[in-house]
């Protein structure tokens, strides 16, 4: 797991809810939310920068459409691993 893998699902997710593709500056922006959160998980970290950056993005879980469950799964996968290492 690198961080590049944490970074990219937390992109691809931000992706899928706004239907946009991430310009750099907006990766930057991303990046810096998620080393400003002060969650006690990366995957609480990532979670608090999606909605920083596209506030009220995530519907409650029962009507999250299933490619959105499948991201937010990859997204959990990578966060743990990077909190593993």
């Amino acid at each position: 797991m690198s961080k590049e893998e944490l970074e990219g699902a937390i992109y691809e997710t931000i992706e899928y809810l706004t239907k946009y593709e991430l310009s750099p500056t907006a990766q930057k922006l991303i990046r810096f939310y998620f080393n400003e959160s002060t969650g006690d998980s990366s995957y609480l970290r990532a979670l608090d920068a999606i909605e920083r950056y596209f506030p009220e993005s995530l519907p409650p879980v029962e009507e999250q459409s299933p490619r959105l469950q499948k991201l937010l799964e990859t997204l959990k996968l990578e966060a743990d691993r990077w909190d593993l290492e």
